[in-house]
């Protein structure tokens, strides 16, 4: 059984979703479709928020060029957030969870252009966050409530908005951007949607696919360059002062 109150039962949930769908299947039917979503709330909750606490500790703790201690005051934050998007992932109303992933969306742009910074190593690191949080939404929409889902998505924004405008301002600037961050969030939007449906399908079916494998491949692999690039030299490697 899962419990919202074991730390290892996000885990067990994300597994049974990708790799033993037909567990989840079985378990939905024992308890409820609902105590499947107060667990996927905290697993929702972790995959957008915890992979953002990497490269903030970096900038905290001084591993990477134009550290702030500020890093470390935000990286509390987000503990918060953490707990505040897991407790009321399945319980807040679909109104309350859209005007939280607005909110989530503009904090994290601002937040963003800096973890970024204009450079190769932070264009990764938001392409890895990126890809996080697009898995994190999907998964949301699947696994998760209004509130968890909608944060996720906010995130997700803020993220690719930030990486791309960035990426774009030494290109064609005004125009490139017109076109490239609006295409870019309405991919993002897509890409999580149909993650969210390929899963179901999954679910029903009883059975995984490559394309879900490959997910929870994506997510260790991610969370590697992150904590190479803050912490075990990637950022100077890419990046020389």
């Amino acid at each position: 059984m899962l419990n919202p109150w074991n730390p290892f039962s996000p885990l067990r949930l994300l597994l049974w979703t990708l790799l033993e769908p037909a567990r989840l299947a079985d378990y939905r039917v024992q308890a409820g479709e609902r105590a499947s979503k107060i667990v996927g709330s905290w697993l929702t909750s972790s995959l957008t928020w915890l992979p953002m606490l990497i490269p903030l500790l970096g900038y905290g703790l001084g591993s990477i060029p134009g550290a702030s201690s500020s890093g470390l005051y935000l990286a509390a934050v987000f503990v918060l957030c953490w707990l505040v998007t897991g407790f009321l992932g399945a319980r807040a109303s679909e109104l309350v969870g859209f005007m939280a992933g607005a909110l989530t969306f503009f904090v994290i742009l601002g937040i963003s252009f800096t973890i970024a910074a204009g450079v190769t190593p932070g264009f990764i690191a938001g392409g890895a966050l990126s890809l996080l949080a697009i898995v994190a939404r999907g998964l949301g929409i699947s696994l998760g409530g209004h509130f968890a889902s909608n944060v996720a998505g906010g995130l997700a924004g803020g993220v690719v908005t930030a990486t791309v405008t960035l990426m774009g301002g030494g290109m064609l600037a005004g125009v490139f951007l017109a076109f490239a961050v609006p295409l870019a969030l309405v991919l993002m939007y897509l890409l999580s949607v149909n993650l969210s449906t390929h899963l179901n399908s999954n679910i029903q079916a009883g059975r995984p696919t490559f394309i879900s494998r490959a997910v929870l491949a994506l997510i260790p692999l991610s969370l590697l360059v992150l904590v190479w690039l803050y912490f075990l030299g990637g950022w100077a490697r890419l990046h020389p002062a």
